[in-house]
């Protein structure tokens, strides 16, 4: 089989993977999910396989074959994406968008660091169509259209709708291959500001509880003991420091190791110190502060990263909104 190097990855499944259909297994697996760049259906992760998207000990498989004790799968990223998923299917055109509100922060040949507003999401979905980070890119750099995937051009990595911050886009095939291969070695180093909820006993530390799916809806879960979770639970840490505290308030710099979905502000949470603004991970009994912002105070601060030979390090500028609730948590010394 004839492929090139940057689309072949092996995913190793963990014991107590053994045993499932290989079909469950990539649809349980973030790693299978951060190659693929997005969370695929069983139906599209099915086609995919019996399009020779998976080896087996160098064997083709079938979607309903069975992960064998000791077994590493290898993974043909290009099998996966040749085809639309539904939604591309529905929407064949990412329409321009030049009035999308992004600042640049630093552009080069290879990529462009923007600093995303709050607010705006990165790629349209089903429930936002227009007004995305990608209907931007295809407005100022039209080139990037063949970069990637169709609705999501140039983006390597994502962050969530109401976190503002640094985000990463390709330029070119070779660099949106290098940028993806940094991500998934965990090669990218990213720092996060955050206002909590309380303050942390510790100065410093690192949280490494297991991610895993929520058994409510689409959110994630810290798998600590006695809490439901479903599919396979992954490894996670995130390192977090107090920067400054002001009454029952915190403001704190958060490190993520790992790169799961949603990963600081679940892990944040699972440690009672949510991210102020999350009405999804702060549960009703930690939100005792008013007024509350219409978003979670979580803004990704500064990006490093090592890239054909060259060294490079951005920050974003606080926006006004994160500056702003602050100052008044700092001005009323939240009890």
């Amino acid at each position: 089989m004839d492929v090139s190097h940057e689309n072949r990855y092996t995913v190793t499944p963990s014991m107590a993977d053994f045993g499932k259909r290989i079909d469950v297994f990539l649809a349980q697996s973030k790693h299978f999910e951060d190659i693929v760049g997005k969370k695929l259906s069983r139906a599209h992760i099915s086609r995919g396989i019996r399009n020779g998207g998976v080896l087996a000990d160098a064997s083709r498989v079938k979607p309903h074959t069975k992960l064998l004790a000791t077994e590493c799968l290898t993974v043909f990223s290009d099998k996966f994406t040749s085809f639309p998923d539904k939604f591309e299917r529905q929407h064949k055109t990412l329409v321009p968008e030049p009035s999308v509100p992004i600042d640049i922060i630093r552009e080069t040949s290879d990529f462009v660091i923007i600093n995303k507003p709050a607010g705006i999401q990165v790629h349209p979905s089903s429930t936002s169509e227009s007004g995305t980070v990608a209907n931007w890119i295809l407005a100022h750099y039209p080139e990037i259209a063949t970069i990637g995937e169709p609705m999501r051009p140039g983006i390597v990595h994502r962050l969530d709708r109401n976190t503002s911050g640094l985000l990463i886009i390709a330029r070119t095939q070779k660099s949106f291959a290098a940028l993806k291969k940094l991500f998934q070695n965990r090669s990218i180093h990213k720092s996060y500001l955050a206002i909590v909820y309380g303050v942390p006993h510790k100065q410093a530390g690192s949280i490494t509880t297991p991610i895993a799916r929520s058994t409510r809806g689409d959110r994630q879960s810290a798998a600590l003991p006695g809490r439901r979770v479903k599919g396979v639970a992954r490894p996670a840490e995130t390192s977090y420091r107090i920067l400054e505290t002001f009454g029952s308030v915190s403001l704190i710099e958060a490190t993520p190791k790992t790169g799961r979905t949603h990963q600081i502000r679940v892990h944040l949470s699972s440690i009672g110190h949510p991210v102020i603004g999350d009405c999804l991970y702060a549960s009703r009994s930690s939100r005792t502060i008013a007024p509350l912002p219409e978003r979670h105070l979580l803004h990704a601060a500064q990006l490093s990263f090592r890239l054909f030979e060259q060294d490079y390090s951005f920050s974003a500028p606080i926006p006004d909104d994160f500056s702003n609730w602050q100052e008044l948590y700092k001005s009323e010394k939240v009890r």
